[in-house]
């Protein structure tokens, strides 16, 4: 395997720590390199890591640590939350693998970086990233690079800033036209600016979302056929509670789970394990799970509606696609019907499938999710029996199935 990308970076990162003020500093990041040559040695840094290990690939945290330090100016630094547990998105042999990240709080920076941190300047959180491009496959692919966060209770995407760092992965990959060449790798880091506000959700929930790069096999191409790793969420934790809560796989991955809308208390799981066949396609009701939902103080508005409780189900359900026809699979939809009363999926609690559309020969498992209302499961629904009907989609969004092609009974 060759490496290559790391180069530039480790260069930027020895020029800035060894020959202070020898690069040309960036338009937003400071002011000139005397200047922040001067206010770097004034600074104390209090960077209190618990472990000394470091991302696989990509290089130094504390090399990387005072690049942010000297470019932002920050009269003081902390590393809140470190993990370099690698996360990694793959497929045909292309991966994208966060090796690593922390999450910082800065103080006291410089006024130029006032705007990306709500307008001020003495208190702002920074989210590095430690990303590797892995391209094990006998042809140049394609990352977009695009990496973002999210926080519940917080409007705005946390986004990568380009002045925290020097020569960032972005750059890399803005200055190779975004090629990865068979049998080759490139590594850097991403910094991401945190608004005090989104710092405060961060310290309530104690965790995150992180959006990770698509890859595509086709240069500045974002269609669905061209994607060889498509886009995934990702909850990452931010404290020992949030691992807790992150490592518990106990749940279906709708979006009250992935994006942590609330508490979940499991009622039932059940596997199921049947399948139905429509015109060379395959589908598998893997199983469902019921659950009571007490949704957070910044969900609660969704679900006001619901005055006695909130219990969704949420059904594993997996394609296998053998037909002709490519399927929009990200489209698929379902009807629940329980004793007499029909309900339709939420497809606003659904999170989008790993392979969003399914091709010939392709299969993905989709998570749909149902919502009822709790007075009315414990006392009409609980011990009726149900019907799963699985509606179909190809890319044109035509439907292909019709009512009772595709539908499983059981009961609950």
């Amino acid at each position: 395997m060759k490496k290559k990308g790391f180069i530039g970076l480790i260069g930027g990162l020895s020029c800035l720590l060894f020959l202070a003020g020898c690069g040309t500093a960036e338009n937003s990041g400071s002011t000139d390199s005397s200047a922040s040559a001067t206010s770097t040695s004034e600074t104390s840094t209090t960077i209190s890591t618990e472990t000394s290990s470091e991302p696989a690939s990509v290089g130094s945290w504390s090399e990387i640590d005072q690049m942010l330090q000297e470019k932002t100016e920050a009269e003081s630094m902390e590393v809140l939350y470190e993990s370099n547990e690698a996360i990694v998105n793959e497929a045909e042999d292309v991966s994208v693998i966060v090796e690593g990240y922390q999450y910082l709080q800065i103080e006291n920076f410089s006024r130029d970086f006032r705007i990306p941190f709500g307008d001020q300047f003495e208190v702002g959180g920074v989210v590095l990233l430690a990303v590797t491009f892995e391209n094990n496959s006998d042809a140049t692919v394609y990352p977009d690079a695009n990496f973002s966060m999210s926080v519940t209770g917080y409007d705005s995407s946390i986004a990568r800033n380009n002045s925290l760092i020097e020569n960032d992965l972005v750059s890399q990959m803005v200055s190779a036209s975004y090629a990865v060449p068979a049998g080759e790798s490139v590594s850097g880091f991403i910094a991401m600016s945190v608004a005090p506000e989104a710092m405060e959700k961060i310290d309530e929930y104690q965790e995150g979302t992180l959006s990770l790069s698509a890859v595509y096999s086709v240069e500045s191409s974002f269609k669905s056929e061209d994607t060889i790793v498509a886009s995934k969420d990702v909850r990452i934790p931010f404290s020992g509670s949030g691992e807790s809560s992150v490592s518990d796989g106990e749940f279906y991955s709708d979006k009250l789970t992935v994006e942590n809308w609330g508490e979940k208390t499991l009622i039932t799981s059940e596997e199921i394990g049947e399948t139905a066949e429509f015109e060379d396609i395959s589908v598998s009701f893997d199983g469902y799970q019921v659950s009571d939902f007490s949704p957070n103080e910044d969900q609660s508005s969704r679900f006001s509606n619901f005055e006695t409780g909130v219990v969704i189900l949420t059904a594993k359900v997996t394609a296998t696609n053998n037909s002709s026809t490519v399927l929009n699979f990200d489209g698929t939809s379902a009807t629940l019907t329980v004793g007499s009363v029909k309900f339709m999926n939420q497809n606003s609690l659904e999170v989008a499938p790993d392979v969003p559309e399914l091709s010939t020969g392709e299969t993905g498992t989709k998570y749909i999710a149902f919502l009822l209302d709790k007075d009315s499961y414990d006392k009409l629904y609980k011990d009726q029996s149900y019907v799963l009907d699985v509606s179909l989609y190809n890319t044109d969004f035509e439907r292909l199935t019709m009512i009772g092609d595709v539908d499983f009974e059981f009961n609950n």
